[in-house]
């Protein structure tokens, strides 16, 4: 199971994700699993739960935007989401049409509100969906998948109004996603220590775009081709089916 949470913060979201995934009928577990990706200019969209299903979406997505012009807005992007969810799940066979939440966030391109030098501000769309039907269902102030739904809302609103003044500036920015990240992913990680891993994506939406960092232990990251990538540690057996793997790429 997954713990997605992704936290309003007016000027950016902040979107924090485990990367481990358990194969129905394999006696493993691997460590990284891609479950947050960019879509659009400015948001991010993540899944919890079957990951057949979130493949199938994610093609359907592909294939609908494929020579499309752009939305005219980010919320109609999370409608475009809803319409492929929908499609995609009901073309899975029975058997496969296992439990998926979804989420859309992103601060709407189409609802620019104000510009300063250091911050963009725009509408936030916030919403979360769920099978079978996939009806966007907007979320204030945070969106919870998977285990993150057990994460106290009230200490997520507490946490994120005492870091919104450090953000205010590049730097401050930088301290603010450090210390959210260092706050918010090891509470994920204890709500299921079985199931929850210990390595994060974590994506930060703006108004100016989508940028992307990485959290986890020493001996979960490794230097790549210079790059952070995030490694497979499978445990308890061996790797699941191939090819249901959406693996983070370098």
């Amino acid at each position: 199971m997954t713990a997605v949470l992704a936290i309003d913060f007016y000027y950016q979201i902040l979107v924090i994700a485990d990367c481990r995934v358990s194969w129905r009928g394999h006696a493993t577990l691997q460590d990284n699993l891609q479950k947050v990706y960019p879509l659009g200019p400015t948001g991010i969209f993540a899944f919890s739960g079957s990951v057949k299903a979130a493949r199938a979406i994610l093609q359907q997505l592909r294939t609908q935007a494929r020579g499309s012009p752009l939305p005219p807005s980010d919320s109609d992007i999370a409608s475009d989401i809803s319409r492929s969810a929908r499609v995609a799940y009901s073309s899975l066979p029975l058997k496969d049409r296992h439990p998926i939440e979804l989420m859309y966030v992103a601060p709407d391109y189409g609802a620019i509100t104000m510009a300063t030098e250091n911050v963009t501000f725009a509408r936030n769309v916030m919403v979360r969906m769920e099978q079978p039907d996939f009806s966007p269902i907007p979320q204030a102030d945070a969106v919870r998948l998977g285990y993150a739904r057990d994460y106290p809302m009230e200490n997520i609103r507490l946490n994120r109004d005492n870091l919104l003044n450090a953000g205010l500036d590049p730097l401050g920015q930088t301290m603010l996603i450090g210390i959210a990240i260092g706050s918010f992913a090891p509470n994920l990680a204890k709500l299921a220590p079985t199931q929850v891993g210990g390595l994060f994506s974590v994506g930060t939406a703006t108004a100016r775009g989508v940028g992307w960092r990485t959290y986890g232990p020493i001996n979960g990251l490794e230097l790549a081709r210079g790059r952070q990538i995030h490694t497979d540690r499978p445990q308890l057996g061996t790797p699941g089916p191939p090819q249901d793997h959406l693996r983070i790429r370098p």
